[in-house]
This record gives C-alpha cells, sequence and structure tokens, in this order.
C-alpha cells in the first residue's frame, strides 16, 4: 500500500477546517444557551415565590413559556452541532482513509459524511434563528406588565391568558 502523505495532508486540511468551524458554532449555541437557561430558571424562582399580583404573573408565565421554547430550540441546535462536528471528523478520517486504500465505499462514505455534515451545521442555525426570534419576542414582553412602557411599544401583543376573568 502506497500514498502520498502530502496529499492526505492537503485533503485534510480544508476538511479541518470545517471540522474547526463546526466547534466555534457550537461554541456559540453553548453560550447563548447557558445565557437563556439561567433567564429562564431566573422567572421560574420568580414564579415560585408567589410575590406577584395577578399581571406581573401572566406575564412571568408567558416569559417563561418564550424562554421554555427558546432552550428547546438551543438544545436541539447543540444536538445538531455536535452529531455534524462528529461526521465532519468521520469525513476527515475517510478521506485519510480513501487516500491510502482508495476504495469507492471509502469516496462515498467521506461524501455522504462531509454532506450530511454540513447540512446538519445548516439545520442548527436555522434553530438559532428560530431561538433569536423568540428572543426578540421576549425583549418585547418584558413590558406586559408595566402599562407606562407596554403603551410604548408598537410591536406589544396582548397576554393570551387561560383565565375567563380579565385583571385590572
Amino acid at each position: 500500500m502506497s500514498f502520498d502523505l502530502k496529499e492526505v495532508l492537503n485533503t485534510a486540511g480544508p476538511t479541518a477546517t470545517l471540522v474547526f468551524a463546526s466547534w466555534l458554532f457550537l461554541q456559540l449555541v453553548t453560550m447563548r444557551f447557558e445565557g437563556v437557561t439561567q433567564r429562564y430558571e431566573k422567572l421560574v424562582e420568580e414564579l415560585r415565590a408567589g410575590h406577584c399580583d395577578r399581571r406581573r404573573k401572566d406575564s412571568l408565565l408567558a416569559l417563561i413559556n418564550l424562554h421554555r421554547k427558546r432552550c428547546e430550540h438551543m438544545q436541539r441546535a447543540m444536538n445538531l452541532g455536535l452529531v455534524a462536528a462528529m461526521l465532519l471528523v468521520a469525513s476527515l478520517l475517510l478521506a485519510a482513509l480513501y487516500l491510502t486504500m482508495g476504495t469507492a465505499v471509502l469516496k462515498l462514505a467521506t461524501l455522504v459524511a462531509s454532506l450530511t455534515g454540513l447540512t446538519l451545521i445548516i439545520a442548527g442555525s436555522a434553530l438559532v434563528i428560530l431561538e433569536s426570534n423568540l428572543g426578540m419576542k421576549t425583549l418585547v414582553r418584558q413590558f406586559d406588565d408595566v402599562p407606562e412602557l407596554a403603551d410604548h411599544d408598537e410591536h406589544r401583543r396582548p397576554i393570551r391568558t387561560t383565565h375567563s376573568h380579565s385583571t385590572p
């Protein structure tokens, strides 16, 4: 079995760059996830303390639900990013094996692993966009229980509650 080490290393370089980029993506997602989960936990603690009026409680419930959805999106994005990184590392290994052994199966496996990994990065990025949109909604909802501020917010939407009575 003969192979050119320089060719193997030249082939590995661009793939290694993609692996590095996927890890950067994971770091971004992890930082955002940590921030959202900390805020989520604080909101839940405030709700559990029970020292708020009905309007604030409704606002907290709405914010908690938005933050829960944000956490779910970020968790999925992290999982997709991890699988993508593993596939890109696998494609690096498969490419090196292909250059040493030259079988069509290894060539196909390298292609599939690379394309699937990149596709998962795109899917994870789409989830980050969805989470970011929910983040904007949480900014708007922050003022739901403060009428003086909420009246000046043109993007404000009324709180949806399950209660049949209205609160002052």
